[in-house]
């Protein structure tokens, strides 16, 4: 598995360099450059897109008011997105690192879930935002044919809602999981003790049914935080002076989402992000070099980001091991291998 992330970064790695050689190094530092100062906006503008996700994992919480604090959840969100963007993990390290942190404050089992619940709600509104978007681009593309890949995109989205909410209904995936291990001999460690199975289904699936304001009202917070992205995208060309409109920002980072979702386990999004911003560029009749550009400036304040979410998660590494808060039995949790956790 190490060797194909090795080639996957190395190929992304390729194909960075690819198009800065197609597109000019002077071009791409002229682009950068008139972004200047505004790059403070750039950067301070995700910060609500943090909160908004940060309000989408509270109310995936059960009865989260009064027992997890909110500053301490927004950088544990902090935390887990680092570990995300700079892990070859195709995005699970770091929800290990969210639950980890979290069972400080409650239960494991509860952590556990409540990352999960927020997972799920996090791609269903992904998939909304997605098919809310596919409008603005379809009607934008150059040729119909493209239009039609983009109708047929959604509905391949809307079927994996369907295939969702039968799991969900059903509410025994996790034990129908766990059957399936047992006949195979699989993961032992994890599949001793059924209960625990049956209880994330009843934690996850069934808080569906237990608490369903909270989880709409969490997935419209996680819907929020993807809509910043195209505020994002129009702040960036703004500075490009590239004159651009609400729908088209919206089908930018519409359809900029749905490749990252087809390059999910390309490591820091290497080579994917600027090109695919440059092909959406093109599809889109606008200057593909500034939407190489684009995905440079948005790799820029990532990476800034990053290196927030590390000192939070730092600082808890650092309170973990003085013991502040831990009691005896969290403490042996925290400091367990990734693998020792429940899915």
């Amino acid at each position: 598995m190490k060797v194909f992330e090795r080639f996957i970064f190395v190929a992304g790695l390729a194909i960075f360099s690819g198009f800065v050689y197609l597109i000019g190094p002077g071009s791409l530092l002229h682009d950068l450059a008139l972004v200047g100062v505004g790059f403070v906006i750039v950067f301070g503008q995700e910060s609500l897109a943090i909160l908004f996700n940060t309000l989408g994992w509270h109310y995936a919480i059960p009865h989260a008011r009064g027992r997890v604090a909110f500053g301490p959840l927004f950088a544990m969100r902090m935390a887990g997105d680092a570990i995300n963007y700079a892990t070859p993990s195709a995005s699970i390290g770091g929800e290990f690192v969210k639950a980890r942190l979290l069972h400080r404050k409650i239960p494991l089992l509860e952590a556990v879930s409540s990352v999960s619940l927020a997972a799920i709600n996090q791609f269903l509104s992904e998939i909304i935002f997605i098919l809310a978007t596919i409008p603005f681009f379809a009607t934008q593309a150059l040729t119909p044919a493209i239009a039609n890949i983009t109708y047929a995109a959604s509905g391949l989205i809307v079927l994996i809602c369907v295939v969702l909410f039968y799991l969900a209904w059903r509410r025994n995936l996790f034990q129908q999981a766990h059957a399936f291990l047992v006949r195979r001999g699989w993961f032992r460690q994890w599949t001793e003790k059924e209960d625990v199975w049956r209880k994330l289904d009843e934690n996850i699936f069934g808080s569906f049914w237990r608490h369903p304001r909270d989880n709409a009202v969490s997935v419209l917070f996680f819907t929020l935080g993807w809509a910043m992205g195209a505020v994002e995208v129009y702040l960036i060309l703004y500075f490009f002076q590239v004159s651009i409109g609400w729908g088209t920002a919206f089908a930018i980072e519409g359809f900029s989402i749905l490749i990252d979702m087809c390059f999910f386990y390309v490591p820091a999004k290497i080579g994917t992000q600027e090109g695919g911003k440059y092909i959406i560029f093109l599809l889109l009749g606008l200057n593909p070099e500034s939407g190489f550009a684009l995905g440079v400036v948005r790799r820029l304040r990532e990476i800034a980001w990053t290196l927030l979410g590390f000192l939070a998660f730092g600082y808890y590494q650092y309170m973990g091991h003085r013991g502040d808060t831990l009691d005896p039995a969290a403490r042996r949790v925290l400091t367990r291998p990734s693998g020792d956790l429940p899915p």
